[in-house]
Formats: structure tokens, C-alpha cells, sequence
């Protein structure tokens, strides 16, 4: 990622119009979001990708994978990445599942644009202020 490069968050959502929103919300904060619609996909970017995102914003209701399962998995291949999880339930369980590695919140859907911001601020403390 070159100094001028927006960062790059991996955005996993099954809701094609949650995670149109959310990209849009990501896009307004300066972040530039790769989209996956399921966990396979998310569990699919490769290394180099995975090295260089700011963050994951994931789902925990994902239809093949659930999404505490694929951050796990994703953290196992780079364990201080920046995990906010989004889900209508309780995310406790999720959280301490994800505990000893990099930062993690829960975000309870539906959120507003603030509440993303102020989640989001994981992301800058693991990847440097957004320019």
C-alpha cells in the first residue's frame, strides 16, 4: 500500500444492501472496503491481501460460516487484525472467542454512521491515522 492509498478493510456481509451501506459508510470514513458475501469468500483473500487490510468488519449471522469462526480463522494467518464484529444479537461470546489477539468490538445492527465511526477506531489504531 503506497502513502497514499486509502486503507483497506475487508467487509464481509450476506445483505447485499447492508453491505452497500456499510461500504458507503467505510468510504465516507476513508477507507476503501473489499466486499465478501459469505465466509468462504472472506477465508479466500490471500496473504499478501490479508497483510495489508486495516481491519475486517464481519458479520456474525454469515448463512455458510459463522462470522466468529472465519475472524478466528483469518486471525490464525495474522493475528493482530482489527475485528469489528456487527450482529442484532449479543456479541460477548464472540468477543471473548477473539480475545488475545488484536482489537476487537461488537456493533449491533442496525447501526448509525457514528456509532461505525467511533468502532472504526480500531481500525486507525492498528493502521496510522486515515489521511
Amino acid at each position: 500500500m503506497s502513502p497514499t492509498s486509502p486503507p483497506c478493510v475487508l467487509l464481509v456481509e450476506d445483505e447485499p444492501l447492508i453491505r452497500m451501506l456499510t461500504t458507503d459508510m467505510l468510504d465516507a470514513l476513508g477507507y476503501v472496503a473489499t466486499e465478501a458475501g459469505t465466509g468462504a469468500e472472506a477465508l479466500a483473500i490471500d496473504d499478501k491481501a490479508l497483510a495489508g487490510l486495516a481491519g475486517l468488519v464481519i458479520d456474525l449471522g454469515l448463512p455458510d460460516c459463522p462470522g466468529q469462526e472465519v475472524a478466528r480463522r483469518l486471525r490464525l494467518r495474522r493475528p493482530d487484525l482489527p475485528v469489528i464484529l456487527t450482529t442484532g444479537a449479543d456479541a460477548s461470546e464472540a468477543l471473548a472467542q477473539l480475545a488475545g489477539g488484536g482489537p476487537a468490538v461488537a456493533l449491533e445492527k442496525p447501526y448509525q454512521f457514528s456509532e461505525l465511526q467511533q468502532a472504526a477506531g480500531i481500525l486507525k489504531t492498528a493502521a496510522g491515522s486515515v489521511a
